[in-house]
């Protein structure tokens, strides 16, 4: 009988978190909000613009041995 309890207690527990995460997760206390647009057909331009200098993050010494 304890097990049924445990196992009931468990089950009830993962809902609850499901629950909190799914609809209370998000930032505004609310559901997503998803605005909808017919699809068109166009050009894409990107344009990045930066000043300063460029550092690697990781650098890996290559080598041979001859």
């Amino acid at each position: 009988m304890r097990k049924i309890w445990l196992m009931l207690g468990a089950v009830l527990l993962g809902g609850a978190v499901v629950w909190g995460v799914s609809f209370k997760g998000a930032s505004n206390g609310g559901p997503a909000e998803f605005r909808l647009a017919p699809i068109t057909r166009g050009n894409l331009r990107a344009l990045v613009s930066a000043s300063g200098t460029l550092n690697p993050l990781n650098t890996v010494k290559v080598g041979s041995q001859v």
